[in-house]
């Protein structure tokens, strides 16, 4: 391991059917669906969770923790398949 191998710890963690950073903590049942876009700028991805009272919760990260975060959902939820994002040439920009 070298100095460009450490990556700085992910805004959010999920322990058992939760998931939370440092200002959040939300139970994937009271998860309606998630939405994510990517900033062109920077490559990195926003992903907003949102729950049947209205509340949105939004995290910063990159598409393997998009995908990380989109197969515990799976998971939780009993999906089959389970969900995978894989970005392609029609992803919208705008």
């Amino acid at each position: 391991m070298n100095e460009y191998d450490i990556r700085p710890p992910l805004p959010f963690q999920i322990t058992g059917d939760f998931i939370h950073g440092a200002s959040f903590a939300l139970h994937m049942s009271k998860i309606d669906f998630i939405t994510w876009r990517r900033n062109i700028d920077t490559g990195a991805y926003w992903i907003k969770f949102h729950s049947a009272s209205g509340k949105e919760i939004r995290v910063q990260t990159s598409v393997s923790d998009l995908n990380y975060i989109l197969d515990k959902y799976s998971e939780y939820k009993g999906s089959k398949p389970k969900l995978k994002y894989e970005s392609d040439a029609y992803e919208l920009d705008y």
